[in-house]
């Protein structure tokens, strides 16, 4: 006699356990896709984490753009170590320094192209042309807010799409070529930097156009003398002038202050702004001081000092 046969309810029992371990088994194998495809892929939060698109995350690229076209980097707040380079040489931005040639500098250890910056421009007198003047502070106007290897990469699309800041040009920009300007991904599109450049420009057209002297002219009156460089409103002598010190041994722009401008700065920053022009805080205006040679801020130890002293000693506006 056959097992089912002797023993009924026991057969029965494992026919149903047998037919509940395939329904388990048949069941697992339809959910396992169902919950796969169910689990939807969370968009990840913006880098800064705080539950904005990604769109929206990169939004202070170049200080809130307009046209939100975002390309990635979120710039850090201007250091003191500011490095600047001529844009003819921006295809070696981030190229590493391959060997030291023997010279000693006070900065630009970061590129080749800072390093040429520093022996060949920063500081150099830039006299006689007011184009080139403008140029400048139209550069450390686009700087604020910003570091200035943000303001390095774009240099040469800056210079292009001004006309490498040609007054009469960018006295004369229409608002519809404004608004063009502000879609080219080669310059830093903020919207109100692009319109000061505009404003900034007819003020100095009409500084010329009325024979109240060039531009140059006007800019070189605010060279410090060597005594009042470093000497503050209040009558006291800084250690440091500004971010750097031009009296020591060795300039330490960690320790300088960056607060206090020095009767020069603030004189020329007044001034500019008595006149009109915008963006022009005080650190701006040092800072287009001493890329355009106004100061010698190297430090005494750089080889580029002497030679700009003795480019100082030949003579000056």
């Amino acid at each position: 006699m056959e097992d089912s046969q002797r023993h009924p309810r026991r057969s029965t029992r494992l026919r149903a356990a047998a037919e509940a371990a395939a329904a388990t088994a048949a069941k697992k194998s339809t959910d396992v896709p169902a919950r796969a495809t169910s689990q939807r892929v969370q968009p990840k939060k913006s880098v800064r984490g705080r539950g904005k698109t990604s769109r929206q995350g990169k939004r202070r690229k170049d200080q809130t753009e307009e046209d939100g076209k975002r390309q990635g980097n979120t710039p850090s707040k201007t250091t003191s170590k500011r490095s600047k380079s001529m844009a003819t040489h921006s295809s070696t931005i981030g190229d590493p320094l391959e060997e030291d040639d023997g010279k000693q500098r006070c900065w630009s250890s970061w590129s080749s192209l800072s390093r040429h910056y520093h022996d060949n421009v920063w500081g150099r007198p830039v006299t006689d042309d007011s184009r080139e003047l403008f140029a400048w502070l139209c550069l450390e106007m686009m700087a604020c807010g910003l570091t200035w290897r943000t303001v390095l990469t774009k240099e040469a699309g800056l210079r292009d799409a001004f006309l490498n800041f040609d007054i009469h040009h960018c006295a004369s920009l229409s608002d519809a070529a404004i608004s063009k300007l502000l879609e080219d991904e080669r310059i830093i599109r903020n919207r109100a930097k692009v319109h000061a450049i505009r404003h900034n420009a007819k003020l100095v057209r009409e500084m010329e156009q009325q024979r109240a002297g060039s531009f140059s002219d006007y800019v070189w009156r605010f060279k410090p003398a060597h005594d009042k460089e470093r000497l503050l409103a209040s009558g006291q002598l800084l250690s440091s002038h500004m971010r750097t010190d031009f009296k020591t041994k060795a300039a330490d722009r960690e320790e300088s202050d960056g607060v206090h401008p020095t009767v020069t700065v603030a004189e020329f920053t007044k001034n500019l702004r008595k006149r009109g022009f915008k963006f022009v805080g005080e650190t701006t205006v040092l800072s287009f001081m001493q890329a355009v040679g106004m100061v010698n801020h190297h430090a005494h130890t750089c080889f580029a000092f002497q030679e700009i002293e003795a480019l100082h000693a030949l003579g000056t506006p």
